[in-house]
């Protein structure tokens, strides 16, 4: 079922995880990169015997990892400050995960253990717990995030030249550590703004909703270092906290929001200050937690809901109600995400501890006469790694397939009694899920020779290359 699984037990857990670009070799020397486990390792053991996860071809020095960053906030229990981490991950490329990663699956988890491929790079000192960590695209952004917090400020954090404050944790004790100094204030809100936020793609917009039941919108071209900065957009028209919000891909104009008045609006910033187009009880009388607009199909979104519904969308034919209805869940779900590369794959993360990734293109199946009923034919994988509630996941933008999931660790969660912290988890989906039998029996074609004789020599272009 996976390709790739690496678990990171964290000792305070997030609240949010976000992917970050992956790191030049100017950045792994900026940042101070100095234990790469694919740097260290070498095309010797090519049919993983000795458990290598990550290599380099003799040959030619290509890498088969990817030093991947990523922003993991940290959420104390007010004995210590928290904090926002810049760090990365030794991703292995497809294919390339030797079976100590996958057979870690089973009891990482367990045993509460950290791996050796996960370093934090650069720690700020935030002011609060970070509720939502929100990437900026662009390449004037490389490296920016906003964050959410429980306050009615959103802050700003440029880890290109904000100062590690790591060595000033070590040596303070406890709360005595003074917050860093954010790049940017986003301020306006009236009342806390704890969790929805969005990124605009076209242009460094970032949108917030709150208690105070707004949705406002902020320009940051130009506004790291300013202070203060007041937004350039109001929105009015949720009766209840705000509790998701997401720009339209590839448009700086159009956005969604859910809250927990049961709703869904849809605002466009260039006619209006109010909704264009509502969903009134969307799941219901249920309190709405997440939304997302796909990536791929403009017109399809996906909502998230305290009954465990995840519902599809189709903008063009609102008034027709959801196009399809999963209540798989058997608790509220936390977070949706369309896959940023496959138009018909969405994820689902629940209270219930469960990732699920769905393919809406299984709904046909030639064999339904042996299927289990019970579960939805669309459900290609169910990610049970986490013992208590998936907080927060995300596709990874360049690598299809590959996911970022946390879970925040709680007494008696799972087999064994668990208490505190978090784990944080990679995990790439195996093609065997994910592809057609035709399509894998292509690819596994020119290998058939070394799978029937486990001759090395067999394989397409010889065996690989001793270092």
């Amino acid at each position: 079922m996976y390709d790739w699984f690496e678990n990171h037990a964290l000792v305070w857990p997030s609240l949010s995880i976000q992917w970050g670009p992956v790191l030049t070799a100017e950045e792994e020397v900026s940042f101070g990169v100095t234990n790469r486990a694919a740097k260290a390792r070498y095309m010797d053991d090519p049919t993983g015997a000795k458990g290598t996860s990550f290599s380099y071809s003799a040959e030619n020095k290509v890498s088969t990892s990817d030093v991947r960053s990523l922003y993991i906030s940290e959420q104390t229990d007010g004995s210590a400050m928290n904090t926002l981490c810049l760090a990365y991950v030794d991703m292995p490329q497809q294919h390339a995960a030797g079976p100590i990663n996958l057979a870690a699956m089973g009891a990482s988890q367990l045993q509460q253990t950290s791996s050796p491929n996960v370093k934090v790079l650069k720690t700020i000192v935030h002011p609060g717990e970070v509720n939502k960590v929100c990437t900026i695209p662009g390449p004037n952004f490389r490296h920016v995030v906003a964050t959410h917090t429980d306050s009615p400020e959103i802050h700003v954090w440029n880890f290109n030249s904000q100062p590690n404050r790591d060595q000033d944790l070590k040596k303070g004790s406890g709360t005595d550590v003074e917050p860093s100094v954010a790049d940017a204030t986003l301020v306006g809100h009236t009342d806390n703004a704890e969790f929805a936020m969005g990124a605009c793609g076209v242009r460094g917009l970032v949108a917030s909703g709150g208690k105070d039941t707004q949705v406002l919108v902020w320009d940051l071209e130009g506004a790291l270092g300013r202070g203060n900065v007041p937004p350039t957009v109001f929105l009015e028209g949720h009766t209840n906290t705000v509790e998701d919000v997401c720009f339209k891909p590839g448009n700086q104009f159009e956005l969604v929001s859910v809250a927990d008045d049961y709703s869904m609006l849809f605002w466009d910033t260039r006619s209006s200050t109010k909704p264009v187009d509502r969903v009134g009880n969307a799941h219901g009388n249920k309190d709405l937690h997440s939304v997302d607009w796909s990536m791929v199909t403009p017109h399809l979104l996906v909502t998230g809901a305290q009954d465990g519904g995840v519902y599809v969308w189709d903008k063009r034919n609102l008034g027709m109600g959801p196009t399809r209805k999963f209540m798989h869940h058997n608790e509220a779900v936390t977070k949706v995400e369309w896959s940023p590369h496959v138009s018909s794959v969405l994820a689902s993360g629940s209270d219930d501890g469960i990732v699920a990734v769905w393919d809406l293109n299984r709904r046909a199946a030639e064999n339904r006469g042996t299927l289990n009923l019970a579960v939805p034919e669309e459900l290609i994988i169910q990610h049970a790694g986490h013992t208590s509630s998936v907080v927060d996941f995300c596709w990874n933008p360049d690598e299809p397939w590959t996911l970022m999931s946390a879970s925040v660790n709680s007494p008696g969660a799972g087999p064994l009694p668990i208490n505190g912290g978090g784990a944080l988890q990679f995990w790439r989906v195996s093609e065997i899920v994910h592809k057609s039998e035709e399509e894998l029996m292509q690819q596994l074609a020119p290998y058939k020779d070394y799978i029937v004789s486990g001759d090395l020599n067999s394989l397409p272009g010889g065996p690989p290359l001793k270092a």
